[in-house]
This record gives structure tokens, sequence and C-alpha cells, in this order.
């Protein structure tokens, strides 16, 4: 009597789902404490909210979130990180001069205030990570921007001339934002606002009562 053959454990679940018209269970995949950290933090987050948007953009929840991610990362330094960081270390400084005000009303002996102040000064917290300290109206043009919605010209205009006097972090938002200031003529616009002002600033300095020749209608 001829001996049955044998056949493999894969050979098998390939019989079985071709008998039956399905698939092996698989086995469930566990995620990781990252994976799980990340799924918790989009959970707590209002779906359009700008939190969402800092947890999709930071982590480049999507191909193109990930594209703008990666150009934000690429523009980024530490002076641009630092520059975004001065609102949040104006108010530390602040409310270490409010604790400091406090320690002299309590008459507490000046040393002890010296020691108080000092580990305040020491422990100032600079964020840095980039996301975390770009304005909300940034983020929420990047996030417009990777997912190929409308940008409001007015939002953008705002949002460069808040920064005007900022140098770095005017260039950076310039390479970050490019298309779209280009697209709304952004660059030509200020091109001629600045003709403008270097031009009356000139009459200002060489004509100072030339305003008097002005027709008054």
């Amino acid at each position: 009597m001829p001996k049955r053959q044998r056949k493999n454990q894969k050979q098998k679940d390939i019989n079985f789902s071709t008998r039956t018209g399905t698939k092996k269970r698989e086995k469930k995949k566990f995620l990781t404490d990252e994976e799980l950290n990340l799924n918790i933090k989009i959970r707590n987050a209002s779906s359009g909210s700008i939190k969402e948007m800092k947890i999709f953009l930071e982590n480049g929840l999507s191909v193109d979130r990930g594209a703008m991610s990666n150009t934000i990362k690429e523009f980024s330094s530490e002076e641009v990180v630092y520059e975004f960081n001065k609102p949040n270390i104006k108010k530390q400084q602040k409310s270490i001069l409010t604790l400091a005000m406090v320690l002299n009303f309590n008459d507490l002996p000046p040393d002890i205030s010296e020691i108080i102040i000092g580990l305040c000064k020491k422990n100032i917290h600079i964020e840095g990570n980039i996301f975390k300290v770009l304005p909300h109206p940034v983020i929420r043009i990047c996030n417009d921007m990777s997912e190929f919605e409308f940008v409001h010209k007015e939002e953008l205009f705002n949002v460069m001339e808040k920064y005007e006097g900022n140098n770095t972090i005017t260039n950076f938002l310039c390479r970050l934002f490019h298309r779209e200031l280009c697209e709304k003529d952004w660059f030509h616009i200020k091109f001629k606002n600045l003709y403008r002002k270097n031009f009356i600033n000139h009459l200002n300095n060489r004509y100072p009562d030339w305003k008097c020749y002005l027709s008054p209608y």
C-alpha cells in the first residue's frame, strides 16, 4: 500500500483557503510604546484643531505632511527656534520678577532671595522642538499648504508683517512659504513698499519741508 505523502503546514494553509475561500487568521500586530503614545495624543486632540495639526505635521502622518515636516526641519536652525522662543522667555522673566517682588514684600533675607531667584533664572525653559514653538497662524498655513488647500492672502501677509523687523524669522518664513508668497505677489509688493519708503526718507532728509508744497486736494 503506497504511503500517503505528508503535506507541509504552508501547503495545508493554501489548500484550506482554496476550499473555504478564506485566509488564515494573521497574528495580531502590537503597537510600540511610541505608536501608542502617538495614538493617545491624536485622540486627545480635537479634530481640525491646531494641536492636531501640530501632531500631524511633526510626525509627517501623510506623504504631503511628511514633505512639509522635512522642509520645516531643513530650514529651521537654533537661531530660528530661539527667536520663536522669545515671547515665552519674556513671560518666564516676568514671572521671576513678580516672584522677586513677592519675596521682597515678605522681608526674606537677601541672600535667600538671591538663591531662589538665581535658581529660577537657571531653570528658564527654552523649547528645542520647532513644531512646539511655531505660532498658530504658521502651523495653519503649513497644514493648508501640505493639504493643497487655499491659503488666505491676508493671513499669510499678516504673518510676514508681524515678523518684518526680525530677519532670522523673516528669512525662515520666506523659504518656507516661498511658493505661496510668489503666487500672491508678495515679493513685488514688498519691493514697491520698500522703494516708496526709501524715496520718502530721501525726501525728508534732503527737503524737510517738501510736504508743504503738496496740494491739499
